[in-house]
């Protein structure tokens, strides 16, 4: 890939020795970004973002660069790689209706400390009131809140969410440390919950 007049001559030219050249650095680029920044995406995101970023270059993308250097084309690939791999992401994987966020935190079944402790020693009116707490909680995170809460689920790194949400990542974090301030809260109440409700049960054992 050392003469790049050469290079995007063929590829214009339709030669399939120059497309193969600039498969092969569009895979490269692709995977070491993915491998360095975008950690969450499975392999098989990467050969769909890497097929769509060559789709992009075979349709007329490549007829937009304007460099004469090696290190430009590189940059011009990545740039382009990086804007068809946040497109993926948004297509993909970010969750546009407030309607889907909502039935993420939702199931048949009510969510409790009882449920993670697996305790079978608590009263219904109990559990009840734990997992009241915790509807309650959820109620007071904003629909925004919720995108952050399931990505971090994911794995997702603030920087990642920042670009799929397109907000600042410095608002990514204030936003997730408030989100588990509140649910904190609701752990540490549903602790006392339990705690009271033990010792009234020995009490009235006495």
């Amino acid at each position: 890939m050392d003469d790049i007049a050469q290079l995007i001559k063929g590829c214009l030219c339709d030669d399939n020795n120059s497309w193969n050249l600039l498969l092969s650095s569009c895979t490269s680029i692709t995977s070491s970004l993915h491998r360095h920044r975008y950690t969450s995406l499975s392999p098989e995101d990467t050969e769909n973002i890497i097929s769509n970023v060559y789709t992009k270059l075979f349709d007329g993308g490549l007829r937009s660069f304007s460099g004469t250097t090696k290190y430009e084309l590189l940059s011009f690939i990545k740039t382009i790689t990086r804007n068809e791999t946040i497109s993926y992401l948004r297509a993909n994987l970010k969750r546009q209706k407030d309607t889907s966020i909502d039935q993420e935190f939702e199931s048949d079944n009510d969510f409790s400390l009882h449920d993670l402790l697996e305790d079978n020693t608590l009263r219904p009116d109990t559990i009840a009131e734990i997992n009241d707490l915790y509807r309650k909680a959820m109620g007071k995170l904003s629909i925004r809140d919720k995108q952050i809460l399931l990505y971090k689920i994911e794995g997702y790194m603030d920087r990642e969410i920042s670009e799929l949400l397109g907000i600042p990542m410095g608002t990514v974090a204030v936003s997730y440390n408030r989100i588990k301030e509140l649910l904190r809260e609701a752990l540490i109440l549903s602790i006392l919950i339990i705690l009271l409700e033990r010792n009234l049960t020995m009490a009235a054992s006495l």
